[in-house]
């Protein structure tokens, strides 16, 4: 195998980690729910049914609202929101109702989450998910892609560890010609 073929192999394997390590890019909400939240900092709003993404400063607050198509009556509704970041962090709970056993009497909801994402996760694309299941059948799921403004300062390191790395790979190479 020549020097180029690996070098195209290798780049290949490294776009194929990229692809499957990339979160999905739409927004889907089922179910009959209705879910939407403003950025206050920003003053934009957005619908889970037509947005697909969203970006926001790294830190903020959000006026948010839920509801679904059943009776307001005392029922054990179960439902959480998650953030589901890239490997090594994973998903990451935001919310949840009902895990505790607590039957909730509303069939709506509303509020307003304040967060304050650190640095390094600037940049990065995480999806927002969640869901509801009612006990009449009832279930709403619900997902967005979202990015945090800015540019994480582990870029700039990737960024300097990659040109070192081709800077290798071309003294290596060149190192090979002479020796030839």
């Amino acid at each position: 195998m020549t020097w180029v073929s690996k070098c195209a192999c290798s780049f290949l394997v490294s776009g194929l980690v990229v692809v499957a390590a990339a979160a999905p890019a739409a927004a889907a909400l089922t179910g009959g729910c209705s879910a939407s939240g403003t950025q206050l900092q920003t003053g934009k709003s957005y619908n889970a049914v037509t947005t697909n993404f969203a970006k926001i400063p790294r830190a903020g607050d959000v006026k948010w609202q839920g509801a679904v198509p059943v009776p307001a009556t005392k029922r054990p509704a179960v439902g959480e929101v998650q953030v589901k970041f890239p490997f090594p962090v994973g998903d990451v709970e935001i919310g949840h109702w009902g895990k505790d056993g607590k039957q909730t009497g509303s069939n709506a909801n509303r509020g307003t989450y304040h967060y304050d994402f650190p640095s390094l996760i600037a940049g990065v694309k995480a999806l927002v998910h969640g869901r509801d299941k009612e006990p009449s059948g009832v279930l709403c799921q619900g997902s967005v892609v979202v990015q945090v403004e800015g540019t994480s300062p582990l870029a700039w390191a990737s960024l300097v560890l990659t040109v070192i790395l081709v800077l290798n790979l071309s003294l290596t190479i060149r190192a090979r010609k002479v020796g030839k």
